[in-house]
């Protein structure tokens, strides 16, 4: 009877969508503790990181629960919550109270991958395996739903269409899992037979891996170059061939024990090509995405069938609690190395997440070969196996991607826009890019300069802001990674674009990197150079922009018809302004009286972001329009040659 409790439609029905709430609730729970609470609030990252891991912590909570109340009312409790809390958080769009709602509704989500793995542990390697394909159908649920919203979650858009999603999907849950109350998974003799192993902690890495890479269609598009309709594509025949391999292989009469250990051999090799800027990203991303479903599905069968004699109570809480928070430590060390000095770059952090896969593989090849197959339900997998590439197909076939527009005559006047984004982020921490595309569209700019720039970054919720943008604006982009493949300047114009380069700059005392794209626009037989920048941002690197504006006049090396346009964080009066002024360039900002340059207003008026052209080139109808959308304000500016 192993097994069948997980194979009947309530297990599934309450698996794909508690995970599915769930990675909606972390991606946003992450990006509010980024900006509410370390951006607004201005808690050092280890304190806001501190705050966050007491919502993440609280899967240790779940032996305890399971041992008062009973395994199936402390699941139950856990799936409520967490349905509660979703809908709560839909509801909410002050990021001051959305950071608690989405943290307790995360506190649930961790409860219920313990619970529910206790659950699978009391039924055996069957039920294990079979709830490990459960949690990647909740995670390819999730990449359709993301990938269908353009990347911009549910939680984060307005008006009434998402609470006709969001509401049903809660009752759903709710409604299944009341179902189980108290249906003879209650705990009479104790919780040994449900002791989680350490292991268990594992699915934390394997959660890292997809969640910034495996199933991160934003980041995918950014790397390979390609639209999210050819991304979405990819992962999704990961997912379905991974799936179907995994049904394959639960149907093997005798399983080798060196067929986990060669699975995570496939992936850790796949992990440096998915980080690769170019198509090859593609390749690693179908390779690795696809060996990683089968592996967790064989990691959950392992937990489940691992005999744990004794574990003091601590260490039991800590086994239970362990997947999110070894996700949530690799994840603060991984975006940690762009703010902090730890001393190892951010790869390295991919690196011990590939030895530690690995180790999983090494875990799995530990247990006893299997003399007969398991008797796995494939109707659920293989469904979801087909469903998947179509709806990706579906997506590819009704894409309109914006196409570049040759000017018939020479542009003889161009409005142009240079804009600090903020990553999305307002000023008080809401991710609202409808406000930002408003500002941008009310300039009317042919060339729209854009600094701090993401593109699928977890910690910002997985959004690719400038695919978006450039769907919703129908401007074609041009990307200028710094800081990572997924991080740094673009440049949105509908005028053909000639030729474009990508640079760094040199590096500041944080380790955040800057650099500058160089573009060459067609006017219609005349050609304009735009160099688009964004120079390191504390107080006390002055003579650090200094270096990078040196390095970037170095680089624009006296051409004609030339602007400069971004966020250099330095007044007016500085050295590194000067140098601009030296070498010949006049400021759009200069049109506007003294009073009404700044573009930044955090600490008090600032003037931090500039457009700058050679002599060559007029400018007219200089504007700084106000906006809360980012915590910069853009400049807007006519140029003529002259």
């Amino acid at each position: 009877m192993g097994g069948r409790v997980l194979n009947g439609s309530r297990h599934v029905v309450v698996g794909v969508l508690s995970v599915l709430f769930g990675l909606q609730l972390l991606r946003v729970f992450l990006a509010l503790c980024t900006h509410q609470l370390y951006d607004v609030l201005r808690l050092p990252p280890l304190v806001a990181a501190t705050v966050a891991l007491v919502f993440i912590a609280t899967g240790m909570a779940a032996p305890a629960l399971a041992r008062s109340f009973g395994l199936a009312r402390a699941l139950v409790v856990a799936c409520l919550g967490l349905a509660v809390f979703r809908v709560a958080e839909q509801f909410v769009t002050r990021p001051a109270v959305d950071v608690w709602m989405a943290g307790l509704g995360v506190a649930f989500f961790a409860l219920y991958l313990a619970l529910h793995m206790m659950v699978a542990k009391r039924k055996g390697a069957v039920a294990g395996f079979h709830l490990g394909l459960v949690v990647v159908i909740g995670m390819a649920a999730d990449l359709a739903l993301h990938a269908a919203l353009g990347t911009l979650d549910l939680s984060w858009q307005t008006g009434v269409w998402p609470f006709l999603i969001v509401i049903p999907l809660a009752l759903l849950l709710a409604a299944s899992a009341v179902g189980w109350w108290p249906r003879g998974l209650e705990t009479d003799d104790g919780l040994g037979p449900q002791r989680l192993p350490l292991s268990f902690a594992l699915v934390g890495c394997w959660l890292f891996v997809e969640l910034l890479v495996f199933q991160n269609v934003a980041t995918l598009a950014a790397r390979s170059a390609q639209t999210l309709p050819v991304a979405t594509l990819t992962v999704a025949l990961a997912d379905a061939l991974g799936l179907v391999t995994a049904v394959w292989l639960a149907r093997w009469k005798s399983r080798p024990r060196w067929l986990p250990a060669l699975m995570a051999v496939g992936i850790a090799i796949a992990l440096p090509f998915d980080h690769q800027a170019n198509s090859w990203s593609l390749v690693g991303v179908l390779v690795g995405g696809a060996l990683a479903v089968p592996l967790v599905a064989l990691l959950y069968e392992h937990v489940a069938a691992t005999r744990v004699k004794s574990l003091s109570t601590l260490r039991s809480a800590l086994a239970a609690g362990s997947p999110l928070m070894l996700f949530f430590a690799l994840l603060f060390l991984y975006y940690g190395t762009f703010e902090l000095p730890l001393g190892f770059s951010a790869p390295r952090v991919m690196v011990w997440a590939a030895l530690l896969i690995l180790a999983a593989g090494l875990v799995e090849a530990r247990d006893e070969v299997l003399t007969q197959p398991l008797r796995v339900s494939a109707g659920v997998p293989l469904t979801a196996a087909v469903l998947l590439p179509t709806l990706a197909l579906v997506l590819w076939a009704t894409w309109r991607g914006p196409e570049p527009i040759a000017p018939a005559s020479p542009v003889e006047r161009l409005r142009v826009v240079t804009y600090n984004l903020h990553q999305g982020f307002s000023p008080h921490g809401r991710l609202d890019p409808e406000a930002l595309a408003r500002v941008i569209e009310a300039s009317g700019a042919n060339v729209v300069a854009l600094q701090e720039v993401s593109r699928g970054w977890v910690i910002n919720s997985s959004f690719d802001l400038l695919g978006w943008l450039s769907e919703r604006l129908q401007m074609p982009i041009v990307f200028g990674p710094t800081a990572d493949p997924h991080w740094g300047n673009a440049l949105l114009t509908r005028l053909p674009v000639t030729r474009s380069e990508n640079f760094s700059l040199p590096d500041g005392e944080i380790p955040l990197r800057r650099g500058y794209l160089d573009v060459d626009l067609d006017l219609g037989g005349e050609t304009l150079r735009v160099l688009v920048t964004h120079f390191i941002h504390t107080r006390r690197a002055g003579p650090i922009r200094e270096r990078q504006a040196r390095t970037l006049l170095r680089g624009w090396a006296g051409g004609p018809r030339t602007l400069i346009m971004g966020a250099l964080n330095d007044p007016p009066d500085s050295p590194s302004i000067g140098y601009f002024r030296d070498a010949g360039f006049h400021q759009a900002s200069a049109l506007l009286p003294p009073g009404e340059r700044a573009t930044h207003h955090r600490k008090g008026p600032r003037e931090l972001d500039y457009i700058w052209a050679t002599p060559d080139l007029v400018f007219s109808e200089t504007e700084i329009p106000y906006s809360e959308a980012s915590d910069h304000l853009p400049i807007v500016v006519t140029v003529r040659p002259r």
